[in-house]
Parts: C-alpha cells; sequence; structure tokens
C-alpha cells in the first residue's frame, strides 16, 4: 500500500489588498504559530528566513497565511481503478510583491502507484477539467479559490485556468509513503530511481523497469544525476520543474508532518514565490523594453522629471531582492541541500541571468542614449558659445571702425562681418579634417 500526500499549487497576482474579515465570514482562518512554534523554528532555520515565512498579517514582510478545513473524500475514477481522494484544506499564501500562491491539499492510499500518477496527472492539468471528471473536486475545492481570486484581483472574468497565472497545470508536492511489512526489505529495490522519476514526471509507472517506460536510459540517468537528492536510505526526492516528489518507505508520522510543514511549508513555498516573481518580472521588462519611449519622454527620464516604466520594474526588482532574497536559509545541511535542490529544479538561477542579462543591455542603451544627449547638448552649447563670440567680435569691430561710416547702415556691416567670419571658421574646420583623413 502507498500513502500519498500531495499540495497542488497555483499562483496569481493580486491588485487588492485582502480583507481578513471578509475571508473569515467566507471560513478562512489565518494561521499564525505561537512564539514558542517560532523560537524553535528560528533554531533551525535563519531568523531573516523565519520571520519571512511567518509574518503575522503583515504581506510587505513576509508570508501570511490563510487556511480552510474542507476534510471530504470524494470517488476518482482512473484507469487502474477508483481511488478515495480526501481534500484535506485549503490555503492562501499572501506573499510580498503582490504574489498570491494557493494550495489545495489531498491525500489518498493506492495500492498501484499508475493510480497515484492518474490522479494527480488530471489534477493538475486544469485546462482540461470536466463538470463530469471533475464536477465534485471544483466544488470542493476550486470554487472557494475563485471566490477569493475575485476578491483580490477584482477582476469577475476568471476560471480555473486563472488559478495558474504562469503555464498550464498546477504544481505539485508530493510524500508517497510506500508500506512494506518486511522489515529486511531491500530499501534499493523499493526505492527505485526508475519508479522515482515516473513519479515526479507523473507518468506511466512499470515498476522499476526501465522497458516500457517511453524513457531513454541517458536521459534519466541525466536527470537522476541533475536533479534527485539522496541522503538517507529511507528516503529519496526529486526536484523537476514542475514537481518536487519525495518517495520513502515506512515513514513515520513525524518525518511527513515536517516534510509538510517546513520543507513544503517554508522552502518550497519560498522558491515558488521567487520563481513566479522572477518570471513574471522578466516577461514585463521585455515587453517595456519592446516599447518605444518619445524623445520627450527620454528627456524628462534623463533629467529625473519622470520614471519610466523601466526604471519602475527595476526598482521592484531590487525592493525584491531586499525583502525576499536569502543566501541561506538553514543552518543545517538538510534543508539547505533540498533549498539548492528545489531552486535548481525551478530554473531560479536562469531566471536570474536572463533578469541580470536583460538589466546589463538596458544599463548599456541607456548609457549610450546618455552619452548621445551629453554630446547633443555641448554641441549646442558649442554653438551658442560661437555664435555668442561671433557677435563680441562684429561688435569689437563696430567700435574699432563704425559700420555706419562704411555701409549704408549698420546692419549691413554686421551681417557682412558674421558672414566673413563663418566662411573663415568653415574652412579652417574644413582642411582640419581634410588632414585628418
Amino acid at each position: 500500500m502507498h500513502e500519498v500526500r500531495a499540495f497542488l499549487c497555483g499562483y496569481f497576482t493580486r491588485n487588492i489588498q485582502a480583507n481578513f474579515e471578509k475571508m473569515e465570514s467566507d471560513g478562512w482562518e489565518q494561521k499564525i504559530p505561537g512564539d514558542k512554534y517560532i523560537a524553535d523554528m528560528k533554531r533551525i532555520y535563519y531568523p531573516e528566513f523565519v520571520d519571512f515565512c511567518f509574518a503575522d498579517t503583515d504581506a510587505d514582510k513576509g508570508c501570511v497565511e490563510l487556511s480552510r478545513k474542507v476534510g471530504e473524500k470524494m470517488a476518482f475514477a482512473t484507469k487502474s481503478g477508483d481511488v478515495e481522494l480526501a481534500i484535506d484544506d485549503l490555503s492562501l499564501y499572501l506573499m510580498p510583491m503582490d504574489v498570491t500562491l494557493l494550495k489545495i491539499g489531498v491525500s489518498f492510499d493506492a495500492d498501484d502507484l499508475n493510480k497515484a500518477t492518474a490522479v494527480l496527472a488530471s489534477l493538475r492539468m486544469v485546462d482540461y477539467y470536466s463538470a463530469e471528471d471533475h464536477g465534485e473536486f471544483m466544488r470542493l475545492a476550486i470554487d472557494p479559490l475563485l471566490v477569493q481570486y475575485r476578491a483580490l484581483t477584482g477582476s469577475d472574468a476568471c476560471g480555473v485556468s486563472t488559478l495558474v497565472e504562469q503555464g498550464n497545470k498546477f504544481r505539485i508536492f508530493q510524500i508517497i509513503n510506500s508500506q512494506t511489512s518486511d522489515d529486511n526489505a531491500d530499501m534499493a529495490s523499493v526505492l527505485s530511481d526508475v519508479t522515482l522519476y515516473q513519479m515526479g514526471s507523473v507518468s506511466k509507472v512499470t515498476k522499476g523497469e526501465l522497458k516500457g517506460s517511453g524513457v531513454s536510459e541517458v536521459y534519466l540517468n541525466k536527470i537522476l544525476d541533475e536533479s534527485r537528492v539522496s541522503v538517507f536510505d529511507s528516503w529519496h526526492a526529486l526536484a523537476l520543474n514542475d514537481t518536487f516528489t519525495v518517495h520513502g518507505v515506512n515513514l513515520s508520522s513525524k518525518m511527513i508532518d515536517q516534510w509538510s510543514k517546513c520543507y513544503f511549508g517554508m522552502i518550497y513555498l519560498h522558491s515558488l514565490m521567487v520563481k513566479s516573481f522572477l518570471f513574471g518580472l522578466n516577461v514585463q521588462l521585455r515587453e517595456a523594453l519592446q516599447d518605444r519611449t518619445t524623445a520627450l519622454r527620454q528627456l524628462s527620464t534623463a533629467f529625473g522629471v519622470s520614471r519610466s516604466p523601466i526604471d519602475t520594474l527595476l526598482q521592484r526588482f531590487e525592493e525584491f531582492e531586499r525583502k525576499c532574497c536569502f543566501h541561506k536559509v538553514s543552518y543545517n545541511f538538510l534543508p539547505v541541500l533540498l533549498d539548492e535542490a528545489i531552486d535548481k529544479g525551478l530554473c531560479i538561477a536562469e531566471e536570474k541571468e536572463q533578469l541580470y542579462g536583460i538589466i546589463d543591455k538596458e544599463k548599456g542603451r541607456r548609457d549610450a542614449a546618455n552619452d548621445r544627449l551629453v554630446n547633443g547638448l555641448l554641441f549646442v552649447l558649442s554653438l551658442l558659445t560661437l555664435f555668442s563670440a561671433i557677435w563680441d567680435f562684429s561688435c569689437l569691430i563696430n567700435e574699432m571702425y563704425p559700420y555706419s561710416d562704411y555701409f549704408t547702415s549698420s546692419n549691413m556691416g554686421y551681417r557682412l562681418v558674421t558672414l566673413l567670419v563663418l566662411v573663415l571658421l568653415v574652412g579652417v574646420v574644413s582642411r582640419l579634417f581634410s588632414r585628418r583623413k
């Protein structure tokens, strides 16, 4: 028998501040851990990271969690047979930078891992929900979330897919606890790498055999080398972009709670928030770069009169780094190891590299634009200085030899002297440039 606990995760950007009283009347309860729990966590995790994960009611400082108990079961049909699916609870995580994460907690027992992957594969594909297969699930889990989505975004045009702002499926954090009565069971055979990959990719499980899995041995080894976490002989894990999978044998309830509350509730949610924000910021920056600004706006931006959309986005990124980024999250090796694996699976480093690349290109473009602006201003100042010098020279000549004595009017004298000086300067400059060539 296999005990499965899974968290289906989505995310969206909120535009409206949460009304906690209204959410409480809708059955949502804010989860604030006690002082002792916070103190215990700060002996394992860095204090600033703990403060971020448990931010009371101020979502500008960190995560504010609101949970809604469901506690109902439903029959979910698969090709391998029906599964009694328990919908445990729903959670909303209000994060800084207007990021909102959501979680649907489900659990069930399966005598065949194919049933487990079939259930989760169907539940995560939000674009393919149907009233026949997912009607009860939508009533119990999706509809309450959509109510809060409308309240936090102000949008009435919403459906299941709006709960996943980026992509087309829920992300999954799953814990599979395989029960065996044989105390001397070979862990290597139970915790098969092939099975771990198949559960992580939510695909057909071929009972530890590569044949019939549809994946090449080269690709499998590559994924396992890059994404597998194996520390103890009772469990191993796989961190992919869409899923994080823990497969263990006879895991204790205490260990499963630790995976659920700490490794998911703190580390995974933080990494998912970072991924969501960086991806969205990259998209917004690329769109802003394609928007051609007028010369007047560029001039006003250069002199600090107004801020361009790119300036606003870069300022948000600086705020994000200050509030949400941590060099390390824990004093202990296992949380750090899992944090690095999750970040790698979510491709957070690639998002940052792309963002830094856009910032560097924008900095180079702005430097070049500023240089052109400065050169233009210097040219205008040089012309003004030149014309001022020519005028002063014309006035000096008039004082020495009054133009009215030699011409019919003083204006004609000024014009003639100015023209002769300009012709002389043009000739000198032309000769200098011809010598350079």
